[in-house]
Formats: structure tokens, C-alpha cells, sequence
């Protein structure tokens, strides 16, 4: 008797790693704020990018904002470890170093990145409240760039407006989407170039809108987890989501 559940054990453990190795070979993880790196999260950074990047990665959110003087820079708010109190100019922006280590990236810096990186993707984030301005500049900045950029839009509105300006790629995120899940799906019918639909954990454990989307081939991400442990509490539970936003991926 002790034999056989030693041998049961062996195998359900085996069938653990196998499961858990295939998941995690296929899994889709998005750096969140380029990742952390040296501990640091939220920096936002070249050295972020560069860090996680080497470890497999290959896709990144980042956050945006716009300098006084018009210009997009990677920031998530101006106050973040910053010191600075106010919108800034570019060039102030580009004298601050994240945790005394890390050099603000501007968006030349994130250019000449890209362009060692043809196979890196950036999500698009930002704070600002004007996302028809932001995105004009924004477009315009990257406009040689566009195979490797995918923006976030946060209404079946925006998707429209970001089609419109020629990106084949888009995320449509729902935290803030009050649509009901019939709704969405009916929408989901319009917008075949959608890259992927992020929601929040809860909204994963709340409903089956989810597996829905998955149904209709469509990725399905799930933001909200601190860590891998996190996550692995939910993939075997609910295993048709394929990617997740995290800090330490």
C-alpha cells in the first residue's frame, strides 16, 4: 500500500513539472513597466528592457507621458521616484536617473532600442487624459515603428480610432470597459486585428467571458498578479488564458 502511493505521488508530481514546463514554454508574459531589474520595479527603463529581454522575453509595457515642450517620454507619473513635482521638458526629463542608476528613456532612446530588437513588441500605456492628442504625437514619433508597437485601448471606441491610424496590432483591456460580456463578444466580431483582451483576475474568477473569448481565438491576458507564484495559483484552474501582465516575469 505505501508503495503504491509513493508511485501515485511520483507521477502526479511528474505530471506537475510536464504540465507546468509545457505552460510555461507557451505562456505570453508582458513585462510590466519593462519588467523589473536589480530588484527595481516601474523604472521604465532601457536597462529594464535590456535585462528582461535577455531573459526571454518579448513583450513590454510601457508607460508614456508628454514633456511640456510636446515630446513623448517613458514615465508612468511625473512624481515616480522622480523629485520633480510639475510636467517637465524633455531635456529635464532626460537629467533624472531612476534610483540614482537608471537614465529616463525618452523616446530616441527607445527607438534605437527597437531597433536592435526587431523581434520586441512595446504595449502602449499612458496616463494622459487627452489619448486623441497623445496618440497623435505619439504616431507620429513612431510612425517608422509601428510592426513593433501594440496600444492598449481601454473602449470599443478607441479600438476603432487606433484602427484608423493603421495599427494591426491593439489590446483591448477592460478594467475600465463597463460593457456587459455580450457586448464585448458581439464586438470582438468586428475587430479581427485585436492582439489580444486583458482583464483583471477577479473578472477571470467572476464570469466565463474569458473562455468565451478563447473560444473565438482570441488571446486572452490576465493582469493583476505580483508574481509567477501568483499566477500559478490561477493557469492550472484556468488554463485557455495565455499571457499575463507582471513586474518580475
Amino acid at each position: 500500500m505505501k508503495f503504491i502511493f509513493i508511485f501515485a505521488l511520483c507521477i502526479s508530481v511528474l505530471a506537475y513539472i510536464f504540465y507546468f514546463n509545457i505552460q510555461e514554454s507557451n505562456f505570453e508574459y508582458v513585462a510590466h513597466a519593462g519588467g523589473g531589474v536589480d530588484g527595481y520595479t516601474y523604472t521604465n527603463s532601457i536597462e529594464a528592457l535590456e535585462y528582461n529581454y535577455n531573459k526571454g522575453r518579448r513583450i513590454f509595457e510601457l508607460d508614456f507621458l508628454i514633456t511640456s515642450d510636446q515630446k513623448i517620454v517613458c514615465a508612468h507619473e511625473w512624481t515616480d521616484y522622480t523629485g520633480i513635482s510639475k510636467q517637465p521638458s524633455e531635456s529635464e526629463y532626460k537629467a533624472i536617473q531612476f534610483f540614482k542608476k537608471y537614465p529616463a528613456c525618452t523616446s530616441d532612446s527607445l527607438k534605437k532600442w527597437i531597433e536592435h530588437k526587431k523581434d520586441a513588441y512595446i504595449v502602449v500605456d499612458t496616463k494622459e487624459i487627452d489619448t486623441e492628442r497623445f496618440y497623435n504625437l505619439f504616431t507620429t514619433e513612431f510612425i517608422s515603428y509601428m510592426d513593433n508597437i501594440i496600444p492598449q485601448a481601454y473602449s470599443a471606441a478607441e479600438i476603432r480610432q487606433l484602427s484608423n491610424r493603421g495599427y494591426e496590432k491593439i489590446i483591448w483591456t477592460l478594467y475600465k470597459d463597463k460593457s456587459t460580456d455580450e457586448k464585448i463578444l458581439r464586438r470582438l466580431d468586428m475587430y479581427p486585428n485585436l492582439f489580444a483582451v486583458t482583464m483583471p483576475k477577479e473578472k477571470l474568477v467572476k464570469s466565463n467571458l474569458a473562455y468565451k473569448i478563447y473560444l473565438k481565438g482570441v488571446r486572452v491576458y490576465v493582469h493583476g498578479f505580483a508574481s509567477k507564484e501568483d499566477w500559478l495559483q490561477y493557469v492550472f484552474a484556468y488554463p485557455f488564458f495565455i499571457g499575463t501582465y507582471i513586474k518580475n516575469p
